[in-house]
């Protein structure tokens, strides 16, 4: 999404940049802008990783982001945490809103989450009792190589 975002923008700022310059006379027309550099910045995003029960290596992290209600937002922190899961490299999820439901006269929670490592999944609403069973799943069995990994 990143390298779409950066297609589309790149042309229309430079654009931007030109004519601005142009106005104020800090250079020729034909001189091409310099590439856009974004500032380093420091995001605090609260992260778990998991250990394994038997091992106690990471098996799996979860980022939280509560303020995400869509799936770009979901995408915002994709990005921002890029990095960790890369050094992780462990199954990863990032919850986003989560609000109370009722089913069959059961209290519940459903939660909007994207699964984006190791392989990137559409982003959903889940219910936190069925995420939690197949994330228990996914720990107790981290070490047993003889079953079949569910991710």
């Amino acid at each position: 999404m990143t390298k779409k975002r950066q297609e589309i923008l790149e042309p229309l700022t430079r654009e931007l940049l030109g004519r601005v310059d142009n106005i104020i006379g800090k250079r020729k027309p034909s001189a091409e802008p310099a590439p856009y550099k974004s500032p380093k910045t420091k995001h605090l995003i609260k992260s778990q990783i998991i250990p394994c029960k038997s091992c106690h290596k990471p098996a799996a992290m979860l980022i939280f982001a509560p303020d995400a209600t869509t799936a770009a937002e979901l995408e915002d922190y994709a990005r921002l945490m890029y990095d960790p899961m890369q050094k992780t490299k462990v199954p990863t999820w990032i919850l986003g809103d989560e609000y109370d439901v009722n089913i069959n006269g059961q209290q519940d929670i459903k939660i909007f989450l994207m699964k984006t490592y190791p392989n990137r999944e559409e982003a959903q609403h889940v219910l936190a009792s069925i995420f939690d069973r197949s994330l228990d799943f996914l720990i107790d069995n981290h070490c047993r190589s003889k079953r079949k990994r569910p991710y």
